[in-house]
């Protein structure tokens, strides 16, 4: 029920929601509000990795701790680095605008703030903890410049080459046969 391969995220200070428990999917679902920074002014960002390594956490650690304690000096509510370390699903990849089958691992950030006066620290701080943590991938061997980085959980600076990879020139020409006017590109979002 709690396996050691977690023991070190159990004693992680700071405020922490915890459902770790033996329970059904459907409680584990249930356990955390969907719409616990609702309200707040927030942004996602992220890297892509081939892989995991002990050094590469510490700095995750190191980050996520750094930045935190300057979570309330500027305005800041919610600062969360997700680790999601998938199996191979590449293995299980069919053609779609997201190259996936080298299987790259995302890292999630996600910060919630309120005053609008801090967007550009939050941003800047978020880009800032993400250049730094590429390069600890890099020295780790674990990024791959070809990986692009996970649409869903990208800061919207991104283009769409790092989002599309390879992909980018068939996404282009889909674009211009089914969308010649650029209507969907009304809506936002990220370019292609």
């Amino acid at each position: 029920t709690r396996p050691a391969a977690f023991d070190p995220y159990n004693n992680i200070g700071g405020l922490s929601i915890s459902t770790v428990k033996t329970q059904s999917f459907a409680s584990f679902a249930k356990g955390t509000p969907s719409n616990i920074q609702a309200g707040h002014r927030g942004a996602f960002h992220t890297l892509m990795t081939t892989g995991l390594t002990e050094n590469f956490m510490k700095a995750v650690h190191n980050e996520s701790s750094y930045y935190g304690t300057l979570a309330l000096l500027n305005s800041g509510s919610l600062l969360s680095y997700d680790v999601e370390p998938f199996l191979k699903y590449g293995q299980y990849a069919t053609d779609s605008a997201f190259p996936h089958a080298s299987s790259p691992l995302p890292l999630n950030l996600y910060f919630a703030w309120d005053d609008p006066s801090k967007d550009a620290f939050w941003r800047g701080v978020m880009q800032q903890s993400i250049d730094y943590l590429t390069e600890v991938a890099k020295k780790e061997g674990i990024f791959d410049e070809g990986d692009p980085a996970y649409p869903n959980y990208a800061l919207d600076t991104y283009g769409g080459a790092q989002l599309y990879g390879g992909n980018v020139g068939r996404l282009r020409r889909v674009q211009e046969r089914v969308d010649p006017d650029g209507v969907m590109g009304l809506a936002g979002g990220f370019r292609i």
